[in-house]
Formats: structure tokens, C-alpha cells, sequence
């Protein structure tokens, strides 16, 4: 599901009457960091991950930073609010390649997530890294 800030109840709804298909938010429900939003879409994702159902890719945050600001320090809030929400059991990690070059590019996004999964245990960290994703898409790597 992309969906932007403005459209997380639209997201709700559906993921609400969907509620026996997994659905992947991708963006992190595309916040708007660069304009300083979070207060909204910090409701919305606490409301989204209330459905079971509804699974969190972290991925997008730096391209939504504004030019030459995105980075960790940036970042940090969203990621502590999702990993707060939906915790590493519910989220997948994303590349977003090629829009995270509107950022610093996919080397950078690399470093910061694993600066953001170091923080974790690894257990937690490979959750997001790569487990929930071959859970969630039913793959295999």
C-alpha cells in the first residue's frame, strides 16, 4: 500500500476490510518530514498498526527529507515511531532504489539502516532486515 500522509485513513479502511490479507505500508506512510509533520501521521501509523494485518516497510525516509538535509539525525523520529508501533516483528526493510538517490543515495540508506538495526538486537535487526520479508512475500533466500 502507498499511500501519502494525507491518506492514511483511506490505508486504515482498507487494511480494515482486508483484514485477512497481509498489507505492506510501504514509505512508512510517506511522512512529511521535510515540511516537520509528524503529530497527524504519528496518529495515523499508531491507528494503522493497530490492524494486525498491516505491515511496515522501512524505506522512502531520506527522499522525504528536504535537499541536502536527509540523514539519520532526520529520520530518527519516524523510525523510533514505526519500530514503536509496529515493532520488528511487522516491519520489512526496503531499498527504494532508484528514488532514495532523491537523497544521498542507497549507499547512505545502507549505512543508516544498519547504524538504525545496530541499535537492535540481532534477532530483531534480521527480522527486519530480511526474515519478515521472506515470511511476509513467502520466498526464500
Amino acid at each position: 500500500m502507498c499511500y501519502l500522509p494525507t491518506q492514511l485513513q483511506i490505508a486504515y479502511d482498507l487494511a480494515h476490510d482486508c483484514d485477512e490479507v497481509n498489507l505492506v505500508l510501504n514509505h512508512c506512510g510517506v511522512p512529511s518530514i521535510a515540511a516537520g509533520e509528524i503529530d497527524q501521521w504519528s496518529k495515523d501509523m499508531k491507528k494503522l498498526s493497530e490492524l494486525p494485518n498491516v505491515i511496515c516497510k522501512l524505506s522512502g525516509l531520506m527522499a522525504y527529507c528536504a535537499p541536502g538535509t536527509s540523514s539519520q539525525e532526520t529520520i530518527q523520529p519516524y523510525v523510533d515511531h514505526v519500530l514503536e508501533c509496529f515493532g520488528p516483528n511487522r516491519m520489512v526493510w526496503g531499498s527504494d532504489w532508484p528514488v532514495v538517490n532523491l537523497g544521498k543515495g542507497i549507499q547512505e540508506w545502507i549505512k543508516v539502516t544498519n547504524s538504525i538495526l545496530a541499535k537492535l538486537s540481532s534477532d530483531e535487526a534480521s527480522k527486519i532486515a530480511s526474515f519478515n520479508a521472506e515470511r511476509i512475500y513467502k520466498i526464500s533466500v
